[in-house]
């Protein structure tokens, strides 16, 4: 209720041109360019963001879809997002992240999880307002899946530290409520992939018949 007062009182503005009324107006979010359909691991270019059979032997996601580069605009309205606590961004953002999505293929919306310092400081978990919004949009139940065991920096990390970085990071809640499921799984940002592809690992571990992913952007 008193979220919907604030926006009520002070509407989000466009974060490219200014114009009141949402985070990202038609036209400005038209002059975007999309990110290119490729595997979300190596960047080779594949139909829907489906990643590639090479990457998929090791790293059990299914496909990718991520909307922009993370750059300008984009990279503006995340960080916003992440520290800023500017929720207005992902209740406008969700519906452009599942446009061109079959969402009726999904049993379940979930998102990659936040540490706990991360989770303290900040008080949210922007991935977490990302799935509920698109869980609410579509109807599709949302459901915390997964649990954060450490803080792991990973910027300037090479892939492979990246991929090292959260190995055994993630530990699934509840495995019974994800067995046979088709979950779609939440982030805002996609850099090399690797918590991606390890949250799918474990979702998969717990029974999950398969796992997609999709993002605001990728660096």
């Amino acid at each position: 209720m008193l979220e919907k007062l604030i926006t009520l009182l002070a509407p989000p503005c466009c974060h490219g041109c200014g114009q009141e009324g949402s985070s990202l107006c038609i036209g400005c979010e038209a002059e975007l360019p999309k990110k290119v359909a490729s595997c979300v691991f190596c960047n080779k270019l594949s139909a829907d963001g489906k990643t590639c059979q090479n990457c998929y032997r090791k790293m059990p996601l299914r496909g990718a879809v991520v909307l922009w580069r993370y750059d300008g605009v984009v990279k503006h309205m995340v960080l916003r997002l992440k520290y800023d606590n500017d929720r207005a961004i992902a209740a406008d953002i969700a519906p452009l992240l599942t446009q061109d999505f079959p969402l009726n293929s999904f049993d379940m919306v979930t998102c990659v999880a936040s540490d706990g310092r991360a989770l303290r400081a900040r008080g949210y978990n922007p991935a977490e307002l990302l799935a509920k919004a698109i869980a609410s949009s579509s109807g599709i139940r949302f459901q915390p899946t997964l649990i954060r065991l450490k803080h792991q920096k990973q910027t300037g990390l090479s892939r492979q530290q990246r991929l090292s970085a959260v190995r055994d990071n993630f530990v699934a809640i509840s495995p019974h409520k994800v067995a046979g499921r088709r979950i779609l799984l939440v982030d805002d940002v996609i850099t090399t992939g690797a918590t991606a592809g390890e949250c799918a690992r474990v979702l998969k571990q717990a029974g999950a018949k398969q796992v997609w992913a999709v993002a605001i952007a990728k660096k």
